[in-house]
């Protein structure tokens, strides 16, 4: 131990190295319900010749590693006794190509930061993170993160560009047309087979991302919110559908929320939140197709005014964050599914909390989700009583186990996985699909230290 923080010392300097105890705690564990996992030591670069350097030497070392960013990770992702290369200290860069219609940043700056920016200039990007004041591009690449937007432009991975990789090796990699020299970042489907996509929601088992290369766009002349109250789980489904099938430009955003108990009965209500944006005469006439669309089963107005409009990515849109409550902790067990399959999910979900007992236990459940272009984004999500260690083990145990049957019973399928809402088998029953990751990552990764254990990759 004692060697290996000298190594790191000479690596980054003494100031940015660190074993103490408090510290090591501080690292064990994001924004999740996950059991905390300290590391063994944490590493501060300042630029990707130190993670190189720093990957180089874990590997001789046989000493796991694990990226470290805003720390807004949910799904239980951190391993135990590693070192943690915390990437906020990295010199942060933001460089806006408007002749290519790009921007590429360091992985450590925020969405917020990179909105910020871009919106100053009259641009803006896709879906950013979820968490936007904290949660960091890198983190956004390794989870393929989707949030405000995803109804326009898919998840984040649909905007990338391009990524530069740290690998196992230490070796430094560009994907895309950044790959040649002085070629610049301007399109993904370069040189052969897309390399940028096993990066994404990789959770960083093939290597530490420190640039991403996104589209942009302009900022939109006009913004329109409508908010609907529907009291059927069927019609909502349907009027997500019908929106999404015409493909409208405009719809931007599409946000839902559970109001009542889970199984539903009949005092619950669905509520709907639709942000349109882009020239004025476009918004006027999709705000004219999503009533008409909406009218069929959907109020305007009513309990839909919770849902709080929050300045969000550069202007006014819906957030269901504030109606949720704070007073428990959440774990997210977010997939993706047709939306006319969402009767079939909220049902079998309902089944299964009745099944586990959760209620006795104080694990509340509750289900949102928004729009990500043709599918949605569901979101059943367990509240567990924080000061209750039995309902803490209790949600624990019963995030996997309602993964599996969705997945099983509706193809309740995730755009990331992770320890508190997985289980091995749900990756064994990809077969040899599982396989050719574990083929990957043997050979990029020999001596797997890259966040053994994420995905459910065996040591070897």
């Amino acid at each position: 131990m004692d060697n290996l923080k000298v190594m790191l010392q000479d690596i980054v300097g003494k100031e940015n190295v660190s074993d103490d105890d408090f510290e090591r705690v501080c690292y064990s564990r994001g924004a999740n319900a996950d059991i905390p996992r300290e590391p063994l030591i944490i590493a501060r670069p300042r630029n990707k010749e130190h993670i190189s350097e720093i990957v180089k030497t874990a590997s001789r070392l046989n000493v796991p590693v694990l990226s470290w960013g805003g720390a807004t990770n949910v799904v239980g992702a951190f391993s135990r006794g590693c070192i943690v290369v915390d990437l906020t200290g990295l010199d942060k860069k933001i460089d806006i190509d408007e002749e290519s219609l790009t921007v590429t940043a360091t992985a450590n700056v925020t969405w917020t930061q990179l909105l910020h920016e871009l919106n100053q200039k009259g641009w803006t990007t896709g879906p950013s993170g979820h968490a936007g004041v904290s949660s960091t591009l890198g983190g956004g690449v390794a989870l393929c993160c989707n949030g405000p937007l995803s109804a326009r432009y898919g998840v984040i991975g649909d905007q990338i560009v391009g990524v530069e990789v740290v690998l196992p090796s230490g070796e430094i990699v560009r994907t895309g047309s950044g790959a040649y020299p002085n070629a610049g970042n301007f399109i993904r489907y370069a040189w052969g087979s897309d390399l940028t996509g096993l990066f994404l929601g990789s959770h960083g088992i093939f290597g530490i991302v420190t640039e991403v290369t996104l589209k942009i766009d302009m900022l939109p002349e006009s913004t329109e919110n409508l908010p609907f109250d529907f009291t059927d789980i069927e019609k909502l489904s349907r009027a997500i559908h019908d929106i999404q099938k015409r493909r409208m430009r405009t719809v931007e955003w599409i946000m839902f929320v559970l109001m009542g108990n889970i199984p539903i009965d009949e005092d619950t209500r669905f509520i709907l939140g639709v942000t349109l944006s882009g020239d004025k005469e476009e918004v006027d006439y999709a705000t004219k197709v999503v009533n008409e669309i909406c009218s069929n089963g959907g109020t305007p107005g009513g309990l839909a005014s919770m849902l709080v409009e929050e300045k969000v990515t550069g202007r006014t849109m819906f957030s269901g964050t504030k109606i949720m409550g704070n007073y428990m902790m959440v774990m997210p067990l977010c997939s993706c599914i047709p939306p006319l399959r969402m009767p079939a999910l909220v049902k079998a979900y309902g089944e299964t909390i009745e099944e586990l007992q959760l209620r006795e236990y104080d694990v509340l459940p509750t289900f949102n989700g928004h729009a990500c272009q043709t599918t949605v984004v569901a979101s059943p999500v367990l509240y567990y009583n924080q000061s209750d260690e039995k309902s803490h083990a209790k949600a624990l145990e019963a995030a996997p186990k309602i993964t599996e049957r969705l997945a099983q019973e509706v193809g309740f399928t995730p755009h990331y996985i992770g320890r508190t809402k997985n289980s091995p088998e749900s990756m064994w029953k990809l077969e040899v699909y599982y396989e050719l990751l574990k083929s990957i990552k043997k050979a990029l990764d020999p001596n797997n230290i890259m966040n053994p254990g994420q995905l459910f990759m065996p040591s070897y």
